[in-house]
């Protein structure tokens, strides 16, 4: 087939793309994609119980049923829906709504600009936990780029799904590791002149290179590790740096203190409807 039919062929398929039918038990989770051609329309999950009662509704410049998983071992079967708002950096909202006798939405995650739901069995158990990421410092003393970005680590507890990063040190543990590595990448480049000392000022907050600086703090509030990450800093930045970095830890405290913020729990029957909503 030649490539401009095969394009043509492609671009016709996403077009009219069909619905996607999934069965959970007596419920019916119905995904519609958006047309790849028409900007200006929404795609939409809806999942319905046995009766064919609509008990969530999600339509979004994109969505999209991303698992159904039992997060317990004992047979609660949830499903996480995804809706993305289109646009540079913004946004996803995710639904985890349980498929058992009663459908309950267990959490809406606003999760910002991260996205993916890993699911993950806890050692040991049967129980599976989700790996995300929290964006609450996105832009903060930064490009997007330059951010500081955390692990966040949700699971079911109570019904409910709950912020539980604190309890997988070893995640948190790995990230601490790496940001202080790029930190000291990122002076080493400093002092060899790769990044200009001159171009925005001294120090690696004034030339975009902070984030990894607040991710290192950000985190060792969360691993209960703040002395050494303090002595570790003190070695390692340039004293404009660590001023700067003093200033702001009041805030990134309590940056870092709203992660479950991000979680809350509607009833259902729900819709989020991005175009209604505007």
């Amino acid at each position: 087939m030649p490539l401009v039919c095969a394009l043509i062929a492609l671009s016709f398929s996403q077009a009219y793309a069909k619905p996607s039918v999934k069965k959970v038990g007596g419920y019916t989770i119905t995904s519609v994609p958006r047309p790849a051609d028409r900007y200006d329309r929404e795609a939409s999950v809806v999942v319905k119980d046995s009766d064919g009662k609509t008990v969530l509704t999600v339509k979004d410049w994109a969505a999209s049923l991303e698992w159904v998983s039992d997060l317990t071992g004992k047979g609660l079967m949830v499903a996480a829906i995804s809706a993305y708002s289109g646009g540079a950096h913004c946004c996803e909202t995710d639904y985890f709504i349980s498929l058992g006798s009663k459908p309950k939405l267990l959490a809406r995650y606003e999760m910002g600009n991260v996205s993916g739901l890993a699911l993950t069995k806890r050692h040991g158990t049967k129980r599976k936990d989700i790996f995300t990421g929290y964006d609450g410092f996105a832009y903060y003393h930064s490009s997007y780029a330059g951010s500081a970005h955390l692990p966040m680590v949700l699971k079911v507890s109570e019904a409910r799904i709950v912020e539980a990063t604190k309890e997988f040190g070893d995640v948190l543990r790995t990230s601490y590791k790496e940001g202080c590595k790029q930190i000291e990448n990122n002076n080493s480049e400093y002092e060899q002149g790769v990044i200009k000392k001159e171009a925005h000022g001294n120090g690696l907050f004034d030339n975009d290179l902070g984030g990894p600086v607040i991710e290192v703090y950000a985190i060792s509030l969360l691993l209960g590790n703040e002395k050494e990450a303090t002595d570790f800093l003190t070695k390692t930045l340039y004293r404009d740096d660590l001023v700067t970095l003093e200033e702001l830890k009041p805030e990134i405290a309590k940056i870092v203190g709203m992660r479950a913020g991000r979680l809350t729990y509607p009833s259902l029957p729900y819709v989020h409807d991005a175009e209604a909503d505007h």
